[in-house]
């Protein structure tokens, strides 16, 4: 199976004869194997939870009537897993297939919701999209318009999360019911965006990601010339490989990552799995640059310089004390010393950095970081002067931005 996009390649599901009985016979094991977990496991965790919130199962519009949901051998949400519950963390030599996991099989309840939403999540969904008229030339500014949307919108439910946690609360909520209470948990927020995205053209990805502890996650991602962008929560769009090394808290990381994709071209169509990816070679892989290479720099700086001689002149004194400043920075001070002991050049001189670390850009996301931070720029000052600096120490890499105004 092949997805490019939304759509699959399919294959003939023609059987030869001879193979019929072979067929027959490994169903009937399929199903013995089934019936066996069941009375070990004591059946699937979704149905001993509260039910779900959400209406009838009417389909959004589409030609697609298949009612498929696939099993997902790592968890997205809470439950018991003997083999989980200590942080999986190799040492040595790596190999290259994500650590599999044992113990426990569920039902993916991001994927049960997106086959079974109704016209009344669509509705709500979309009102919200034109509300914060969420927009973009390509699918890489509209997840960046939809995530910074989101993050004005929604926030993060830790008493749900407990609640989930104890099986007391539903493990994912209706997207109609998430724009309602205004917050909600990973899988709540990975239904809605997968919607967003749809309704807005993309075709979403969803990720199962399993992480060192015992709990999971949910997320999203979409394709841009063939890389992979994960939606979560809220801003920056992270690139995979940077998504996969970041420390996803003080005690966890990310081990691996199951990305479902559409069946066709419908949401409701079902997912199916496409790729399994290792992220523990990434948390020690020092030997490439994933991101922005020096020239890349400069077109970060092109970009900066456009914005800004917009709304003021550029002064080569100001550039000057930008990157003095920066240098200090980088050499460990913080940016109120540093802009003590600069020159000023300019009465009513005021300095605004801002440093993005390795895990946050890619060369498709830097403009967007650089006018996302520009934008609190304050008003008033005529001129203007900049440096972009790009370092490595060790195996951290980031560049910053450095911009000196002045009412010259």
């Amino acid at each position: 199976m092949i997805f490019n996009g939304c759509v699959r390649e399919t294959h003939s599901l023609f059987i030869p004869p001879r193979c019929i009985l072979f067929v027959e016979l490994e169903w009937v094991l399929l199903l013995l194997a089934m019936l066996a977990a069941f009375a070990y496991y004591g059946g699937v965790p979704i149905s001993s939870t509260v039910p779900v919130e959400g209406n009838a199962f009417t389909r959004l519009p589409g030609p697609s009537s298949v009612q498929s949901l696939e099993i997902n051998v790592s968890p997205i949400l809470p439950g018991s897993s003997k083999e989980l519950s200590t942080p999986i963390v190799p040492s040595g030599v790596l190999d290259n297939a994500p650590q599999p996991v044992r113990g426990t099989v569920y039902l993916n309840p991001v994927l049960m919701e997106l086959n079974r939403l109704t016209p009344t999540d669509s509705y709500a969904v979309r009102r919200f999209l034109e509300e914060f008229n969420v927009s973009g030339r390509d699918v890489i500014s509209y997840s960046w318009s939809l995530l910074s949307a989101e993050g004005k919108y929604f926030t993060y439910d830790e008493g749900r999360a407990s609640a989930v946690l104890s099986h007391e609360a539903p493990l994912v909520l209706s997207p109609a019911r998430f724009l309602q209470l205004r917050r909600g948990i990973c899988s709540d927020y990975a239904v809605f965006t997968a919607v967003a995205l749809y309704l807005g053209g993309y075709c979403p990805l969803v990720l199962d990601v399993n992480l060192t502890g015992p709990v999971g996650h949910a997320a999203v991602a979409v394709d841009y010339n063939g890389h992979l962008f994960v939606l979560d929560q809220h801003l920056p769009l992270w690139p995979l490989a940077g998504y996969c090394r970041r420390p996803f808290d003080k005690t966890e990381r990310i081990r691996a990552i199951y990305v479902y994709g559409p069946r066709g071209d419908e949401i409701n169509s079902g997912f199916a799995l496409a790729r399994e990816i290792n992220c523990v070679p990434l948390w020690y892989d020092t030997d490439h640059d994933f991101y922005l290479s020096p020239a890349e720099i400069q077109t970060v700086s092109r970009d900066v310089n456009l914005f800004l001689s917009g709304i003021m002149v550029y002064s080569p004194q100001l550039t000057a004390v930008a990157r003095s400043v920066l240098q200090c920075q980088l050499r460990g001070g913080s940016i109120g010393s540093c802009t003590a002991s600069a020159s000023v050049p300019c009465p009513g001189m005021y300095f605004y950095s801002q440093l993005f670390d390795e895990f946050s850009y890619a060369p498709e996301t830097a403009d967007l970081l650089v006018r996302r931070a520009l934008s609190s720029v304050p008003q008033g000052y005529t001129k203007f002067g900049y440096a972009i600096t790009r370092e490595v120490n060790g195996t951290h890499e980031y560049y910053v931005v450095g911009v000196a105004l002045g009412r010259c």
